[in-house]
């Protein structure tokens, strides 16, 4: 008698539109709480958008339709996919006003990201919900297959849908995320980023406007030959609607108030229209620092181009070191990301520290330590800078307010962490601030406050004025002796290194090439300031009576007039902006944009990230050790290069290395997982056919055992971290050898032994060498392996085998002394996928073995690992391993 199902089917009918209808709920479910969280009205540019959604959940349910044909349970994790899509784009809106990237679609299948980042998702019960039901619709049994294939109809229909949406996009008066689907922004943006690209002809030199200038007469009493010590705190995302005074000014509401920092600007110098020239940390600090302007545009930042080439900048540090002053950089986060480590030492740092340097933190995570902490630490940098005879600048960066949020889990359960966020900061910081002044430190030290990136308010119901407010930062400057007041007129990032040394009596050296205007001066003519917003892709003026916003290549421009204040737009908006203003924005750009390296052959190296130990996060989260860098290549070139890692401590490690671009996922190198005291070093070269942009070498670690209470976290030491872009030669192009090669060097502690795995062809292995001849001894050992049962010891190999194919494992043992268990396995999927094991041999002191384990491998594994396992069954063992091989063929 057949079993009874208590779960009625459907009608294959209701089944498909019930299916559809559960795709579509979650592009247009997150979009509208997007619009009603910002107030927005619906415009007739939202029917792009819609259009999109409903093309693209065409074309996915074609997919998943296929897929359910053949299992139902692989539709469901399409489904899963399909809902992670659009949450990780809502969390993007939410935090940079723009659409996600398809090229970080490889973090939806990543560990890491699904459970550190799904903690912090916004709405974690509405997440749930709408892929629940996902799940159910595409799993839901059905009464019969249907007759008629639907799938190809609705693919048809969703790329002429898709086709009409991007047609009806054009107009960008409203920001992208209500005009696109992210999969259609992102395919579109892919098929333009071959062409080439608009170039701004332009002078080495900078624009006369630009030049610095300290003709204004003086609003304070400036120190002179007074050696005064410099603290220059930046905040991250911090804007200036931020504090409550500047909001009320400005007759703006704001979300997220910061009532202390506002407070303490207010008993100092407070800058009520102070910009931020750029989205993204890298390009703001570096106008602080450099007194130059970011590039303004989504080119590579400027930081990246001196952190790889042989040139270095002249910075603020470099110049006071020259007065007789010692530098110091501290930041929350990691140094390697962005190659802030090798910046900062190139832009006159005596000592550059990041997150490894702070001993002590309420919450840490992958981004770095809490701002709490972080600033307790800036305090004992003070305090011990002050110990010493020389006067000083110190430098501090924050990054506890950057998505996703670093709070310890009693401040994060009160409320929307992005709210909780900069409350935290402001508390932090008001005691920062309240305790140099208790100390007397402010009596001798000049400390400005100050945005490395704003991130505006978002609640904002106009879209034009939301965007501007994305680089409107603060700047409160606290001086010693000096009254407070407000200013009102307009100053940028690239003013403030020249402030600082008009302040201390330094500016007007010869040969510097600081631009812009004095912090600390009224000058009688306004003038114009320039800055650009790289996730719109717009570059921006603000004149004294309107702002002039275009795209990137200047080749459609608008002019915004205001009111009372830059952030208060006038009604009689998008008049034809003024040509001159346009020209000097244009200038201004150009010179941005100018290279700072020398021509060379482009075969040059350049450090990743400055060598040394890293402080591994908690279970479940990652570190970045390198990324950020950005770059542009052209034509057929290879990327060649290396890295060192090696474990110490308790955690068992997982390395990721991927080359990612604008396309997507480049190249991801297969690595075995680590456990304390192995080394692992990878030399690699990948060629690339094609141009990219955005082009990002990506190493990342992650802890994979459990934190235990009051013990400290583990480190990796990473060495040798590089890499060059080398021109292929014609020899080379014409035999199309695309194929990557990679070699690995895999030191383990246990035995001493060297793993060594030659890939050629990641996706098609033929032959390697894992494990050369080795004695080892380990008496009243305790093996752990990575992820197996305790008592386990684990060789482990990675690769992928996307089209299938056999697999043959060996090894040769020889036992020595004592009596253990040896047994072979074959797993997939980081150890969660069995594919073949063999029988257990059990050996004692004289035997001789050799282990053979013969499979099959299934088409699409990924992460195909050949695992020995021993269980140790005397006080003492000692053994011999040799001939070790993981052969596959297709």
């Amino acid at each position: 008698m057949p079993r009874q199902s208590f779960i009625p089917p459907l009608s294959p009918l209701v089944g498909r539109a019930l299916l559809g209808l559960a795709l579509l709920v979650s592009p247009l479910f997150w979009r509208l709480l997007s619009l009603q969280e910002r107030s927005l009205n619906g415009q007739w540019q939202d029917a792009s958008g819609l259009a999109g959604d409903i093309a693209v959940t065409l074309v996915t349910l074609a997919a998943l339709l296929w897929l359910r044909h053949w299992r139902p349970w692989l539709a469901a994790l399409g489904g899963l996919g399909w809902v992670a899509l659009h949450i990780v784009n809502y969390e993007y809106v939410r935090t940079f006003d723009a659409l996600a990237q398809l090229r970080y679609a490889h973090y939806l299948g990543d560990v890491t990201f699904l459970t550190g980042s799904a903690m912090h998702v916004t709405h974690p019960g509405l997440a749930l919900l709408l892929a629940t039901a996902t799940v159910l619709a595409a799993m839901w049994p059905w009464q019969a297959r249907p007759q008629r294939n639907i799938g190809l109809p609705a693919s048809i229909v969703g790329l002429t849908l898709g086709l009409a949406s991007l047609s009806l996009a054009s107009d960008t008066s409203v920001t992208d995320w209500r005009r696109h689907h992210p999969v259609l922004a992102s395919l579109q943006a892919m098929a333009s980023s071959t062409a080439p690209a608009v170039t701004l002809a332009g002078s080495s030199k900078p624009p006369t406007a630009l030049l610095a200038d300290t003709t204004g007469a003086p609003s304070i009493a400036l120190t002179g030959k007074t050696p005064t010590n410099v603290l220059l705190i930046m905040l991250e995302g911090v804007t200036g609607g931020y504090l409550p005074s500047l909001a009320e000014q400005a007759e703006l509401p704001s979300e997220i108030r910061m009532p202390r920092l506002d407070t303490l600007a207010q008993d100092g110098m407070l800058y009520s229209q102070f910009i931020a020239q750029q989205r993204q940390t890298n390009r703001g600090s570096y106008a602080l620092l450099c007194g130059d302007l970011p590039r303004l545009g989504s080119q590579p930042a400027s930081m990246s181009d001196f952190a790889m080439g042989p040139a270095s900048p002249t910075c603020l540090p470099d110049v006071l070191s020259e007065a007789g002053y010692h530098s110091v950089y501290l930041q929350a986060a990691p140094l390697s990301f962005m190659m802030k480590d090798t910046f900062m030492a190139k832009a006159g740092f005596d000592e550059v520290k990041g997150d490894d340097a702070v001993a002590h933190a309420y919450q840490r995570n992958g981004w770095g330590v809490d701002d709490k902490a972080f600033l307790e630490q800036g305090l004992q940098e003070v305090a011990r800078l002050r110990q010493q005879k020389k006067p000083w600048l110190l430098t501090l960066l924050t990054s506890g307010t950057h998505h996703p949020f670093n709070l310890p889990p009693e401040v994060a359960a009160n409320g929307s962490p992005e709210q909780q966020a900069f409350t935290y900061l402001d508390d932090a910081i008001g005691d920062f601030m309240k305790a140099m002044r208790e100390r007397g430190w402010l009596d001798d030290t000049l400390v400005l406050i100050t945005s490395d990136e704003a991130a505006g308010m978002r609640q904002l119901a106009d879209e034009t004025a939301r965007r501007l407010t994305q680089n409107w930062g603060i700047m409160a400057v606290h001086a010693p002796q000096v009254p407070a007041r407000r200013i009102d007129a307009p100053y940028q990032q690239s003013d403030v290194a020249l402030s600082i040394l008009d302040y201390l009596g330094q500016a007007e050296r010869q040969g510097l090439p600081f631009l812009g205007r004095s912090l600390f001066r009224d000058y009688p003519a306004p003038r114009a300031l320039h800055m650009a917003n790289t996730y719109a892709n717009q570059v921006q003026a603000l004149t004294p009576w309107s702002w002039i916003v275009c795209d990137e290549n200047l080749s459609e421009c608008q002019a915004h007039p205001f009111t009372n204040s830059p952030w208060q737009l006038a009604h009689d908006r998008q008049r034809a902006p003024d040509e001159t203003q346009v020209e000097r924005l244009r200038q201004a750009v150009a010179y941005s944009r100018r290279p700072h390296q020398p021509e060379t052959s482009g075969d040059e190296g350049f450090r990743l990230a400055v060598p040394g130990p890293r402080q591994l996060p908690g279970a479940h989260q990652s570190r970045l050790l390198t990324g950020g860098q950005y770059l542009t290549t052209t034509g057929p070139v290879a990327i060649e290069g290396s890295f060192r890692l090696e474990v110490q401590d308790r955690d068992n490690v997982k390395v990721e290395h991927y080359l990612t671009s604008a396309r997507g996922i480049v190249h991801e190198t297969a690595l075995p997982l680590l456990r304390p005291g192995d080394t692992l070093s990878v030399h690699y070269r990948i060629p690339l056919a094609e141009s990219q942009t955005r082009l990002e070498n990506l190493l990342r670690i992650r802890a994979l055992s459990d934190d235990k209470q009051g013990e400290r976290p583990g480190s990796v030491t990473l060495e040798d971290a590089s890499m060059r872009l080398v021109t292929r030669g014609w020899l080379e192009r014409w035999w199309q050898n695309d194929a990557p090669q990679v070699t690995l060097e895999l030191q383990r502690a246990a035995t001493r032994a060297t793993n060594r795995l030659a890939l050629l062809d990641p996706e098609l292995t033929r032959h390697a060498e894992c494990l050369q001849p080795v004695n080892a001894t380990q008496p009243h050992a305790t093996f752990k392996g990575n992820g197996c049962e305790p008592g386990a010891m684990l060789y482990a190999n990675y690769t992928h085998m996307p089209q299938g194919g056999q697999a043959q494992v060996e090894f040769n043992i020889e036992v020595l002394a004592g009596e253990a268990e040896w047994q072979l396995d074959l797993v997939a999927a980081l150890g969660n996928q069995a594919v073949a094991h063999a029988e257990p041999e059990r050996l004692q002191a004289g035997d001789q073995r050799h282990l053979t384990l013969d499979a099959s491998v299934p088409e699409g594994t990924r992460h195909l690992e050949a695992r020995l396992l021993l269980r140790q069954a005397s006080p003492e063992l000692e053994w011999r391993l040799s001939g070790a091989k993981l052969t596959m063929r297709d």
